[in-house]
């Protein structure tokens, strides 16, 4: 992955031709159904008219200086976002999409419909197609959906979210279990999960998804899962409680459980949550008493059979 500190410049017209060489390599890598005809009718119009008519923002790679990636914005879309296929797989669609949400406001982006890479990538970042058009903005036969940024949208955690999925844990625990569960005990199952343990399940089989609201950033929720349909964890944030939010990431849970054939969703359940899961369609298998830090407790173990 590329460092935090990634710079974003703006681009000036004398970046304009090799932002067309960025723009041609990645569209010749993912853009299958255009054809050799197509590629140059459109690219006088990207280098002559399209760049000029968004704001224009690339990232350099760091030893070469050359452009890796570059993405455009009109005043409510994402207009155009290229990344140079020998620079894919680091993470700059990501920040710049982030950058788009988080400082400049912008939660709309068209995408053709025959490049699935694009929209897959478009809908794991939490987008949602809201309408479709039959052909391109020129009347070619490309048609493009319209993709807007989900009110809460689930994403995968990344190591940066760490600290935040602890507050989150912290505060549903403390605010949620203590009508089941006594002061000791909620002091020992919190204080079981310190920074290194934190970094621990996060670099374990565990995939770790959030929910996240879009106006705010703030985290609503979280889960973590592996391949074999173990459900680690999953907490929601008492001020977003009763809106959805573990429905939602169960869901998602479902889903990647799903993904990769696992017959079942099982997890270790506490008293509070259990109520939740028993709607959800887990079934009690066993209730038992674990020990934290010298302090007894009591959860169940609970499983879903997936279709």
């Amino acid at each position: 992955m590329i460092k935090k500190q990634t710079k974003y410049e703006l681009a000036t017209e004398a970046d304009y031709d090799e932002l067309l060489q960025v723009w041609e390599a990645s569209v010749r890598s993912s853009h299958h159904f255009l054809t050799e005809e197509d590629i140059q009718y459109y690219k006088p119009l990207i280098r002559n008219e399209y760049f000029r008519a968004v704001e224009l923002y690339l990232i350099r790679d760091e030893q070469s200086g050359h452009i890796a990636a570059f993405m455009g914005l009109s005043d409510e879309l994402v207009e155009m976002l290229f990344v140079h296929p020998s620079q894919q797989g680091k993470g700059y669609g990501r920040l710049f999409i982030e950058y788009a949400l988080r400082e400049k406001n912008i939660r709309k982006v068209d995408v053709n419909e025959q490049n699935e890479q694009a929209s897959h990538f478009y809908l794991s970042r939490g987008f949602e197609v809201v309408s479709r058009d039959a052909t391109d903005g020129q009347g070619k036969p490309y048609p493009i959906l319209h993709l807007q940024m989900k009110p809460i949208r689930i994403r995968k955690a990344d190591a940066e979210d760490l600290a935040t999925l602890h507050q989150v844990f912290e505060k549903s625990v403390r605010n949620t279990c203590c009508k089941d569960y006594s002061p000791e005990q909620i002091d020992a199952w919190i204080n079981r999960a310190d920074s290194a343990r934190w970094q621990e399940l996060f670099h374990s089989e565990l995939h770790f998804f959030l929910a996240e609201d879009t106006e705010t950033f703030q985290t609503a929720g979280f889960t973590s899962v592996d391949t074999q349909g173990y459900l680690h964890s999953m907490f929601v944030h008492p001020r977003f409680q009763k809106k959805g939010i573990a429905t939602l990431l169960l869901r998602t849970a479902e889903m990647f459980a799903c993904h990769h054939q696992a017959p079942s969703l099982f997890a270790e359940v506490s008293l509070t949550a259990r109520p939740f899961f028993e709607r959800q369609g887990f079934v009690v298998e066993k209730q038992q008493t674990v020990t934290v830090s010298h302090v007894d407790m009591t959860n169940f173990a609970m499983r879903k059979q997936l279709p």
